[in-house]
């Protein structure tokens, strides 16, 4: 049982927000309220391991959580990092597939959850919230791209202003302890991340 009201409120928001003239079902809310769960993860906790098939999917209500994923060069990369009110599964969730990716929490945060499950039988009372489904993670991986393209076009200081402007979860950088992943996501070496972030007073 799910009693976040206001967490509640605001995925539906979000869900609104990706496809405003879909009409979600009008029991959809409770249904929530009856499958989803409140988890607090510890720190850097395994919620997704790569190259397993995923069980759950997540809404951060607080905190962060960040992915990885090897390249073709078999280097450890994070794919993205997400805030809160920010929904947290991938295409192989749905399709009961191997994860690609690695996904991970962060500090101080607080997570609705999902079960794959209670998603299957959601799609069973609401069929056509299956392709919606589908619309709702790839609208938001194409989102992502798009803010990470346009992060990649700055002048390294602007870079990391905008980063740290986007996931300010991610400070202090000293709890957070992601300078090596961050370093790697922004291509900038780990001490001129640090010393571009020290320059800006963080």
């Amino acid at each position: 049982m799910f009693n976040n009201q206001q967490a509640l409120e605001k995925l539906m928001k979000l869900l609104r927000s990706v496809r405003p003239k879909f009409d979600l079902p009008m029991r959809l809310e409770y249904f929530f309220k009856e499958h989803m769960d409140e988890y607090d993860p510890v720190p850097n906790e395994d919620l997704v391991v790569r190259g397993r098939i995923p069980l759950f999917a997540y809404y951060i209500i607080s905190g962060y959580v960040y992915v990885t994923y090897k390249n073709k060069e078999g280097q450890l990369r994070v794919k993205y990092f997400y805030a809160a009110d920010s929904i947290v599964a991938f295409i192989c969730f749905l399709d009961r597939l191997p994860s690609h990716y690695h996904i991970y929490a962060g500090h101080h945060t607080k997570l609705a959850v999902i079960s794959r499950a209670s998603v299957g039988l959601l799609f069973e009372e609401w069929e056509h919230m299956r392709s919606f489904a589908y619309t709702v993670l790839i609208e938001d991986d194409r989102f992502r791209g798009e803010i990470y393209d346009d992060l990649m076009e700055l002048d390294p200081v602007p870079r990391v202003v905008e980063f740290y402007r986007l996931n300010p979860c991610l400070l202090p950088a000293v709890e957070a302890r992601l300078d090596k992943w961050i370093a790697r996501f922004l291509k900038l070496k780990l001490r001129y991340l640090v010393k571009i972030r020290q320059g800006l007073g963080q």
